[in-house]
């Protein structure tokens, strides 16, 4: 999944996702993610500003969009094994 991004003139930055059907939340809640994770990067940058003694928001044009992939794999339960 990548993130919905789009430039000054409403084209795509990164391909577009296709979404299942079912659950019908999934493209929101993956979306959101981006947001939050986003979100996450600023803050750390912030920090990392501090440390380095420029300016607080001089990475947050950096966060903005990045090229971000969600991997969204389900594995099997794993079977317990019967020793023996």
């Amino acid at each position: 999944v990548l993130r919905e991004a789009f430039d000054e003139n409403g084209r795509p930055i990164y391909p577009l996702n296709r979404w299942p059907e079912v659950p019908n939340s999934f493209s929101a809640c993956a979306l959101r993610l981006f947001d939050d994770v986003d979100e996450c990067s600023v803050k750390i940058m912030e920090v990392l500003s501090t440390i380095l003694n420029i300016p607080e928001d001089y990475f947050k044009p950096l966060c903005k969009n990045g090229c971000s992939t969600l991997r969204m794999i389900h594995y099997p339960p794993i079977q317990r094994v019967k020793n023996g």
